[in-house]
């Protein structure tokens, strides 16, 4: 018997989604499916079955399954590079912060993206019909290469013209994809603040100024990113980052392949520029 007084329960009314609440929704939902089934084994059938939608529904949002493949790539590098043009910026730009601790932040910020994305990059390492080459050709590559040549001055005090640009996108891209990828596979969590201070001291001995106010620091004398982040509001304070489950096949294929495929990828443009007849 009801208790006198008692409002009788309201019905939940489901909200209903936004244009762009309901693609961020499918873009997270498909990440799941292509980190379980791999970029190959994922139908965008399982897709919009994730996403409570329908195959149709979906297409209504995007073109292709390699479209949203690509845009839940996009949302963390995209917030990556904010970050990483902005904070670096700033940082160099402050006549009490030393260079050192400017690319610090700088490698903190590469392999928090670098862990975040792993499992999607070895989804797609791992995966047949040639979307290694190209994924990181096409995409993944010049998009890390455009940012850290427009941050390379900030981070070292050098100009741009004193680097060999590829091979300083080599080693900062290389070392953090192979330790994402290693820990993942592994499946270990990756101590984003200790592991990015050891890579600080192994890159920091070439790290000078000319002229800028940030102030050179000495090569093994790498601040906790604690330090830094107090003198700024907007330094975001790093933490410990776990990978996710689903990439446990070829761990040896996957960190080869992550170390190597950028190299491979612009051994494969220049073939193809002498060659255009080549394959990409």
């Amino acid at each position: 018997m009801p208790q006198l007084g008692a409002s009788p329960a309201e019905p939940q009314v489901r909200k209903r989604l936004s244009a762009a609440e309901r693609r961020a929704k499918i873009i997270a939902d498909a990440r799941e499916v292509f980190i379980e089934q791999g970029v190959n084994g994922a139908r965008s059938r399982d897709i919009a079955q994730r996403a409570g939608i329908t195959e149709a529904y979906l297409y209504r949002h995007f073109h292709s399954k390699d479209e949203i493949f690509m845009l839940a790539i996009d949302r963390p590098l995209d917030e990556m590079i904010t970050h990483l043009r902005d904070e670096t910026r700033e940082l160099a730009e402050r006549s009490d912060v030393e260079r050192v601790d400017v690319l610090l932040r700088s490698h903190e910020l590469l392999l928090e993206c670098m862990v975040e994305i792993a499992p999607l990059v070895a989804a797609a390492l791992l995966s047949g019909g040639g979307r290694n080459d190209q994924f990181y050709t096409d995409h993944l590559l010049p998009r890390l290469r455009s940012v850290l040549a427009l941050v390379i001055p900030d981070i070292t005090g050098y100009p741009l013209k004193a680097f060999e640009l590829d091979l300083f996108v080599d080693a900062m891209i290389g070392i953090h994809m192979t330790i994402a990828l290693e820990h993942l596979l592994e499946n270990k969590p990756v101590d984003v603040p200790t592991v990015a201070r050891q890579v600080t001291t192994m890159f920091a001995a070439g790290v000078g100024r000319t002229g800028k106010p940030a102030k050179r620091g000495a090569a093994g004398a790498v601040r906790p990113a604690s330090a830094v982040a107090s003198k700024t509001a907007e330094a975001a304070p790093a933490s410990k980052t776990s990978p996710e489950p689903g990439a446990s096949r070829s761990s040896r294929t996957a960190r080869s392949a992550g170390s190597t495929a950028p190299a491979r990828a612009r051994a494969a443009k220049r073939n193809q520029a002498k060659d255009p007849a080549a394959p990409a």
